[in-house]
């Protein structure tokens, strides 16, 4: 199965969720996180299964967040552990 991919990462003191042709900045990483985690949720009610990956402090990615895997709302305790800073 294809999944559609929204990638989170810092770029020059503002976080980016990036994915196609969509490119936008965020002041946060939790307001980033919870926009990317809401594209995905609507990708995959689209029919377009999901995920967010997240770039850590090295350049490394992690999935954050899965469409049908993950809950949806996350709380914000759970936008906090989704991309930790370190």
């Amino acid at each position: 199965m294809s999944f559609i991919q929204f990638v989170v990462r810092q770029r020059k003191g503002s976080w980016s969720i990036t994915s196609g042709d969509l490119d936008q900045s965020f002041e946060d990483r939790a307001a980033a996180m919870k926009v990317a985690v809401d594209l995905a949720n609507k990708s995959g009610k689209d029919g377009k299964p999901a995920l967010v990956n997240v770039e850590g402090r090295k350049g490394e990615f992690r999935t954050a967040w899965t469409y049908g895997t993950d809950p949806y709302p996350p709380s914000k305790a759970d936008i906090a552990k989704l991309a930790p800073s370190s």
